[in-house]
Parts: C-alpha cells; sequence; structure tokens
C-alpha cells in the first residue's frame, strides 16, 4: 500500500473500499486520530503523561478492531506510512496541512495545499463506507497548551 499521497484527491478508490470493507465488519465503527505523534506533546505535558498517552495510541493501532484513520501532516504521510507498514498496522492516513488540522483536498499551482472542502470529501467516504459511528481523537490544543487525548 502506497499511503502517501499529498492530497485526498490522489487516494484511489481501492484505499476507500478497503476501508469500507474493514468499516462493515466492525458494524459501522471508525476512529480517526488527528495528529496523534505531534512531535511537542511530550516537551508540553511532562513525560509520565506522555508516556501513557503514547502506549494508548499504540495499543489503539495495534489491537483495534476498528479500522483507524490517521489524519497527518502531508509533509509526514509517507514515513509515517512506513512506520506503520513496519509494525505490520493497518490504517488509512490522509494529510492535512502543515502544522494544522485542516485535511488537504487538492494543491494550487503553487503546490500549496487547498483545504477547502476536504471534510464535506471525509464525511462523503466515510458515509460511503458505512460508518454510522466515528470517534476521534489525537493531540489537541487547549488554551495555548497541548494535550494528549
Amino acid at each position: 500500500m502506497k499511503n502517501q499521497w499529498k492530497s485526498l484527491a490522489e487516494i484511489p478508490a481501492s484505499e476507500w473500499i478497503q476501508l469500507q470493507r474493514r468499516v462493515e465488519k466492525a458494524n459501522g465503527r471508525v476512529v480517526v486520530l488527528v495528529h496523534p505523534f505531534f512531535g511537542d506533546v511530550k516537551n508540553l505535558t511532562g513525560p509520565e503523561k506522555y508516556e501513557r498517552y503514547r502506549q494508548a495510541v499504540s495499543a489503539l493501532l495495534h489491537q483495534s478492531k476498528v479500522p483507524v484513520v490517521i489524519l497527518e501532516e502531508y509533509k509526514k504521510t509517507g514515513r509515517l506510512a512506513s512506520e506503520l507498514k513496519a509494525r505490520n498496522e493497518h490504517v488509512l492516513i490522509l494529510p492535512t496541512n502543515t502544522n494544522e488540522p485542516h485535511l488537504v483536498l487538492s494543491f494550487d499551482k503553487d503546490q500549496e495545499p487547498l483545504p477547502d472542502e476536504a471534510y464535506k470529501e471525509l464525511s462523503k467516504h466515510l458515509r460511503f463506507a458505512g460508518a454510522k459511528f466515528v470517534s476521534i481523537g489525537g493531540c489537541i490544543r487547549i488554551n495555548g497548551c497541548f494535550d494528549p487525548m
């Protein structure tokens, strides 16, 4: 699986069909993680809280019977795909803009991300895949500090 797409428009139909099969087996459930490996979390939350968070994400990726979709910066999707493949964990990685949770639908003529209608597009794909229940988690920013969920 390539899973190194820079925009939603590049993701082949076969990946969405594979997600559909996994969602069907999970009775319509999907987990979406937004930037779960944000680099500064350890420094901003403290080592103990970060370690609990890291273990929870690892367990979710390794043991989940529910399909997992990760939103990650488009410049990091290739590296993340390689790391997860090495650990034999199948997830669908969707590209976001740099330092923002906005999905990238396509790029402009200068190769800058255009996030405009990307969440509507993701919603359309998740509905097509049969998703009825979507749980969202990851690293979030609260009042200027970061807190892993």
